[in-house]
């Protein structure tokens, strides 16, 4: 059995999820340091700083060092008095990662992320698109630099990476009933950022709305800042038809409006693997997925013919036919989750466990 510290400085969200599921079930020893899931530059600056005084003080002997991609690996294993080595969890990354409009990308996280593989022993990619997408983009991102250029980064990354989808605890909602009501709930239960696209999504609804197609609506998902204009407007925009408009904090809660949704829409700009996307195709909401990013790998191609969009268009087309049909297909949800429950965790926790042991004997 290996003793693993697990660091992670965004502990919120997907990253939380992941991390927390791997302690609960894993067959090694943790300790857990972690910092609270805001101020995501300050994470990527400032955590190793922080949290290897932390580790330097725990009475803990450490085989292995498990992080995410918000701690700079380099720092951290630069400070750390421990020999230990490490293992990187990628779950997003910084030369993909789309910035607002307004906004100039800031190349030292993009560096942060690289430095970080380098650094690690092993990195571990949450789906085959992610991988490919960040060693595709390196080239061109050191391409950026006047002069000095590192060369094969990208291959001597891609040398130690391997892909492991993040494991969800979908056995859960095995047991919360189902409660479907007419007219049918709509559901949206992303991060409230600019990259999930919500005015994309509420474009969408206001299209139901002008044919004259009844619907409701549940927008759940964290928000880490202030709340977005696009969904102040969208309280107002679609009124009554809001069964529920917020964070749930009580995952108990969070399942039940999984369970009485009827179809799930994605609209995201973004996306690596899509935990939110996936527990609520499980719970039997109808999936409506855009055609790329990672979407495409987590459906076979029978079923991606119904459930992924190309356009906002198709993605009319479709949330219209479900909303008309109102209907509870009950064999469409066993095809749901049979194909989907490969990312249940008692199916992942193996691979995990030995992956952590592999590389903690070096």
């Amino acid at each position: 059995m290996a003793k693993v510290l697990a660091i992670e400085p965004f502990y919120g969200g997907s990253h939380r999820a992941f991390v927390d599921g791997l302690v609960e079930r894993s067959c090694h020893e943790f300790r857990l340091l972690t910092q609270p899931a805001c101020f995501w530059k300050w994470r990527m600056r400032g955590a190793a700083l922080t949290l290897s005084d932390k580790a330097n003080k725990l009475r803990f002997r450490s085989d292995l060092v498990l992080c995410s991609d918000m701690l700079s690996l380099s720092d951290f294993k630069a400070l750390y008095e421990k020999d230990a080595p490490a293992l990187l969890y990628m779950h997003e990354n910084q030369l993909c990662y789309p910035v607002p409009s307004q906004d100039q990308r800031d190349l030292h996280f993009g560096f942060t992320n690289i430095a970080s593989c380098l650094a690690a022993d092993q990195v571990v990619w949450n789906s085959q698109f992610h991988m490919e997408s960040f060693l595709s983009a390196l080239p061109g991102f050191i391409r950026l630099m006047p002069d000095q250029r590192p060369a094969r980064l990208a291959k001597r990354i891609r040398e130690k990476s391997l892909v492991i989808p993040p494991g969800i605890d979908l056995s859960a909602l095995d047991g919360v009933p189902l409660e479907r009501e007419l007219p049918p709930l709509i559901l949206w239960n992303h991060r409230w950022e600019f990259d999930k696209g919500p005015e994309f999504f509420f474009d969408a609804l206001q299209a139901l709305l002008e044919k004259g197609l009844r619907f409701r609506v549940a927008v759940l998902g964290e928000n880490f800042q202030a709340q977005p204009r696009v969904f102040l407007d969208a309280q107002d925009r679609f009124g009554d038809r809001i069964a529920h408009f917020g964070y749930v904090e009580s995952r108990e809660e969070y399942l039940g409006w999984l369970r009485r949704s009827w179809v799930s829409v994605s609209t995201a700009s973004q996306e690596n693997f899509g935990i939110a996307s996936v527990e609520a195709a499980y719970a039997g909401a109808l999936p409506l997925w855009p055609d790329r990013l990672s979407y495409p790998e987590l459906i076979p191609p029978s079923l991606g013919i119904d459930h992924l969009y190309s356009d906002f268009s198709e993605l009319v087309l479709k949330l219209e036919e479900t909303v008309k049909a109102a209907s509870y297909d009950p064999s469409a949800h066993t095809r749901h989750a049979d194909c989907l429950r490969r990312f249940d965790w008692p199916n992942l926790i193996e691979a995990y466990d030995e992956l952590i042991e592999k590389v903690a004997r070096g």
